[in-house]
């Protein structure tokens, strides 16, 4: 089976806190690809998606592991793969994490009315919280660093690969143009149904 272009992948990058899922989710698209094999595609997921948390690993304490990075073409309706993180295994943050409802936030600006994506990393330490509760500079620069990879050129064969919210209903697709890290910090109180955030 291949990737072929215009199909929207499900990215599942999986972490454990303790006991506890710590989950994020994206959604690509490839953009005038050929067909590209799942082994393929994985390995360059896997890889984009482990130096984009190399940019904030720092921050995010010791007791989260890293588990796998698990793709879903969405277009297609079949499972891409799963793979390990190449690199990454635990946060190199020292202390304690923050309470387990406590984020920190990105937003991501789309073309699209109504269509933000918004990414909540959990995990992060104690040491990234400044003495009047926000995040501490460094962790701000960390996720401008983080927001750069993200989005950044990421070629693969003849073509590219571009980060974006989906939705289901609509089985829209709205490419991520910028993103902004957020000084609060944030509580991912529900998800809405086929929105992609």
């Amino acid at each position: 089976m291949t990737v072929v272009n215009n199909d929207v992948l499900r990215v599942t990058c999986k972490m454990r806190q303790n006991t506890k899922d710590v989950l994020n989710v994206y959604h690509i698209k490839a953009l005038e690809t050929g067909d590209l094999s799942h082994a393929a595609v994985m390995v360059e997921v896997a890889n984009r998606m482990d130096a984009v948390y190399d940019e904030i690993i720092a921050q995010i304490t010791n007791n989260l592991t890293f588990g796998s990075i698990e793709v879903w073409n969405v277009t297609q309706d079949r499972p891409v793969g799963e793979a390990s993180w190449p690199t990454q295994t635990t946060g190199e943050g020292e202390g304690d994490p923050l309470p387990e409802a406590t984020s920190f936030c990105m937003l991501f600006p789309t073309e699209t009315a109504r269509s933000q994506g918004r990414k909540f990393i959990g995990g992060i330490g104690e040491g990234a919280n400044d003495g009047d509760g926000t995040p501490v500079a460094l962790l701000m620069t960390n996720a401008i660093d983080f927001i750069a990879t993200l989005l950044g050129t990421w070629l693969i064969g003849d073509g590219e690969f571009v980060f974006g919210n989906y939705n289901t209903l609509l089985e829209r697709f709205a490419r991520w143009i910028e993103g902004f890290a957020v000084d609060i910090w944030r509580t991912q109180r529900r998800r809405y149904r086929d929105t992609g955030t």
